[in-house]
């Protein structure tokens, strides 16, 4: 989990040209290798928030909310591994492939067996990390990924069928949308295309975020269930309201979770025990919102306050056992 959905996961480089879309490269994101300087400049903000990973390593780089810088990040890691430079980033998740098989239909494997909008999330999300070794869920990434596009892309979908496929995704913020066009970026950056920060903005003047990144260095987030709930108390004296933004996460992993293969639990390689789930809660308030502390289980914990991306951002660790 991350900011902006998920990690970055597969590179696929696009081409449209007279009405049609065809695939030119693919790159999982196993061949993007840690950096010890930024590919492209950060905010300092963001570093005090979230430390020194935003630009250093590839899976990192959607903790911003800002999708523009987003782009720009994924840009120049895509061209410093010998890809053309976009004139467009598009980041979509499982859930929109899911979407589109449901209009198109199920797409065979080279193993001869299918990916449907039934099983999509199961095989993609959760099989590779129980069954497979890095080389071989890559290999599965690639064939899934080229399979399910030269699907969509060869059923000859109507406008309304894209529409139409694509509404929800839309709506539940699975679809972002950059472009290297100023005048295109400055509508896109007014609409639900925008990005987590553009649709923050969007929600109104008041409005909070609530954004989890994983630091389990796993796949132990399916086994995190999340309820998130505001409560205003009266004015202070300066007549500002205090407002309470509380996020309940429970873990509902086995107790031998901890016994599963370290691609899925990450194996305690990121100093969250095997079986655990690490958790990172940012909360991005209003502007001009004041930081009044967070509270884990009752009890004050270490916060990182930063006005980052034009809001007042609290983060805070938590550490989920199974049970």
């Amino acid at each position: 989990m991350r900011t902006g959905g998920g990690i970055t996961g597969t590179f696929v480089q696009m081409r449209a040209a007279d009405g049609r879309f065809t695939m030119q490269k693919m790159t999982d994101s196993s061949a993007f290798h840690y950096r010890t300087r930024q590919i492209a400049p950060i905010p300092d903000a963001l570093t005090a928030l979230y430390g020194n990973v935003i630009g250093r390593f590839v899976q990192d780089t959607t903790i911003p909310a800002d999708f523009s810088l987003t782009a720009r990040l994924a840009s120049a890691w895509w061209t410093a591994h010998g890809g053309a430079a976009p004139d467009a980033v598009i980041s979509i998740d499982p859930i929109v492939l899911e979407s589109l098989l449901a209009v198109t239909g199920p797409v065979t494997l080279g193993d001869g067996s299918t990916l449907s909008a039934d099983n999509l999330v199961q095989r993609v999300l959760v099989d590779p990390y129980l069954t497979m070794t890095s080389e071989q869920q890559a290999s599965f990434f690639a064939q899934s990924t080229a399979s399910v596009f030269a699907r969509v892309f060869t059923h000859g979908m109507s406008p309304v069928e894209w529409a139409e496929a694509l509404a929800q995704p839309i709506q539940d913020d699975r679809i972002s949308v950059w472009s290297a066009d100023a005048d295109a970026q400055k509508s896109i950056a007014s609409g639900p295309l925008g990005g987590p920060l553009v649709r923050q903005r969007l929600a109104g003047d008041s409005a909070y975020a609530v954004y989890f990144n994983d630091n389990t260095g796993g796949k132990m987030a399916p086994y995190m269930t999340t309820a998130i709930s505001v409560a205003q108390g009266t004015c202070r004296a300066d007549g500002k309201h205090t407002v309470a933004v509380s996020v309940s996460l429970t873990s509902t992993a086995p107790k031998d979770a901890g016994t599963m293969p370290i691609s899925m639990t990450g194996g305690g390689l990121w100093g969250v025990g095997a079986g655990d789930i690490g958790m990172n809660v940012t909360v991005a308030a209003p502007a001009g919102a004041f930081f009044g502390g967070v509270t884990v289980d009752g009890k004050v914990n270490p916060s990182a306050n930063e006005d980052a991306e034009g809001h007042p951002s609290s983060i805070t660790h938590v550490n989920l056992q199974a049970r």
